[in-house]
């Protein structure tokens, strides 16, 4: 049964907001960084762990989440992601104990996986083909701009009660879009509950063979190479370098950090159509983005430019990360199309997994370089800590775009 534009809408629009609201939950420690060092008496290092732990938790389930859409279909699986991400809010929020912390960080990650994913599966169930991309396009882009509000939100509710009521009240909020999923998603019964092929080990060694010999795995690793801007500077370590190495107030750092989700989603789909465009390219597209983004750090840090300048950097830094779009690109050209689903969840989760390693790195650097000033029992960490910390993320970039230069690849 297929349903018209606005019936979609409906039930797309509370999945939509789920995407949302995940990605607030998923930048908040970037602009709660001092104030959790503050009351749990951690380091960088620890504070690294934490925000890794998200990306663990939606990596590792990345794949049997999209098995139990398949299987039961998107109200159901979706509303309980979205009660893992309100618990483990109300956790982080009530939380004295640094493991239950870690712990609700976790579980914010694992509900979050079946956020995208579930939007997906309800337009792919009821939508006439020719509407899906538009559906997820709409996704991506709410998601990208309500990553890119999400500071001065917080900011604001940190200032109205703090940090451990805003995060409070952020996961409170969950509870309207559970009620709103519950109340408008429905499954088709045309697409759910049937028959799931057996993962026999003909097909894992066909699959496993398939991402050796066509490179998908290389594909993959390169690929979590450039995620550092996006996530050590979007997601968690961006307000406070700039702070310190600009010296700017929060509200300046903030716009400056979160600009990059605007960037993103504008270009997008530039970066589509210039993909399309020169597709014999593609792997030598992404290297030239990857050097592109390692130059702008390395401007920004070496000459340190006005505001203005920054936040038009880093606009462009974030339209680069949209390097994306060309990796999964390249999957598609290597897969099968029996294979493409799981390969897809492959690459995908060895892409957030590279969120598990950047940020305990940058943090460890970053306790490396300290130099032992403290205010409060909190360590502050010189200008000079965090450019060697971002520094991290430049050499990653070159690492990655040398990588998918030397790999050999379909070209189309």
């Amino acid at each position: 049964m297929i349903l018209s534009k606005f019936r979609v809408f409906l039930l797309w629009l509370p999945l939509c907001l789920f995407f949302a609201y995940q990605f607030i939950l998923r930048v908040s420690p970037n602009v709660m960084m001092h104030e959790i060092l503050s009351y749990f008496h951690v380091n960088a290092t620890n504070f690294g762990i934490l925000t890794s732990l998200y990306y663990l938790g939606y990596s590792l389930v990345q794949i049997p989440i999209g098995i139990l859409l398949d299987r039961y279909g998107p109200k159901q699986i979706s509303a309980l992601c979205v009660l893992l991400c309100i618990g483990g809010a109300v956790l982080f929020s009530l939380s004295s104990y640094w493991p239950f912390a870690l712990l609700a960080r976790f579980l914010i990650g694992v509900g979050s996986s079946g956020a995208f994913i579930s939007s997906t599966k309800v337009v792919r169930s009821w939508a006439p083909e020719k509407y899906f991309s538009l559906f997820v396009s709409m996704t991506i882009t709410v998601g990208l701009l309500s990553a890119h509000q999400a500071g001065n939100l917080i900011s604001y509710l940190m200032e109205l009660v703090g940090w451990q009521k805003a995060v409070l009240y952020l996961g409170l909020g969950g509870i309207l879009i559970f009620v709103f999923i519950l109340l408008s998603v429905k499954n088709n019964p045309k697409y759910e509950k049937t028959e799931m092929g057996s993962l026999d080990s003909a097909f894992i060694s066909k699959l496993l063979k398939n991402l050796v010999d066509q490179k998908i795995l290389w594909i993959g690793l390169w690929g979590a190479f450039l995620t550092g801007p996006l996530y050590v500077l979007g997601d968690v370590w961006g307000i406070s370098y700039m702070m310190k190495v600009f010296e700017w107030n929060k509200h300046q750092a903030t716009e400056a950090s979160t600009i990059i989700y605007f960037g993103m989603a504008c270009g997008g789909p530039l970066i589509a159509a210039l993909s399309n465009k020169f597709h014999h390219h593609r792997k030598n597209m992404i290297a030239i983005l990857a050097f592109g983004m390692a130059f702008i750090l390395s401007i920004e840090m070496l000459l340190k430019p006005s505001y203005e300048i920054v936040v038009g950097l880093n606009f462009l830094l974030g339209a680069l990360c949209s390097y994306q779009i060309l990796v999964f690109s390249l999957v598609v050209l290597n897969t099968p199309i029996h294979f493409s689903g799981v390969t897809f969840g492959v690459v995908n989760t060895i892409n957030m997994l590279s969120g598990f390693v950047y940020l305990p790195l940058v943090g460890r650097v970053l306790d490396y370089c300290w130099d032992g000033v403290s205010e409060n029992g909190v360590p502050l960490y010189s200008a000079y800590a965090y450019q060697v910390a971002i520094s991290v993320i430049v050499v990653g970039l070159f690492v990655g775009g040398v990588g998918f230069l030397l790999t050999g690849v379909k070209k189309t």
